[in-house]
């Protein structure tokens, strides 16, 4: 079973350690309802740095968003830039790609350009 963990984006330009339930519950982390709240995929990159909510990861010719879908309760990556338009499994990026950033504090990542 995967440890549910978080991080917290505040808006302006700081993301927090990661952080457990429990260190909420201990009041440890404390946070806004305007703070961004970014939950673990249970997942790491290629070179092993967990995947978190937000995240962008590449490989060789693509950019890939780590989003949650509510509907089916998963998380998925959407092709945010790229050869191809749609989605990929996030195992996929898990193995093939690595962590470039994310979009709360590099969304130029997502450019065309970029």
């Amino acid at each position: 079973m995967r440890t549910l963990k978080f991080r917290v984006f505040d808006g302006f330009d700081y993301i927090s350690k990661p952080f457990t339930l429990a260190d909420i519950q201990d009041k440890k982390v404390q946070f806004t309802k305007d703070t961004i709240v970014m939950q673990f995929t249970g997942l790491t990159d290629r070179h092993g740095v967990e995947i978190y909510e937000g995240d962008v990861l590449s490989d060789l010719n693509r950019r890939f968003i780590v989003v949650w879908d509510d509907a089916q309760a998963r998380f998925f990556t959407r092709i945010a830039r790229g050869i191809k338009e749609g989605q990929r499994s996030i195992g996929y990026c898990s193995t093939h790609c690595k962590i470039i950033g994310n979009i709360y504090e590099n969304s130029e990542l997502l450019n065309d350009q970029a």
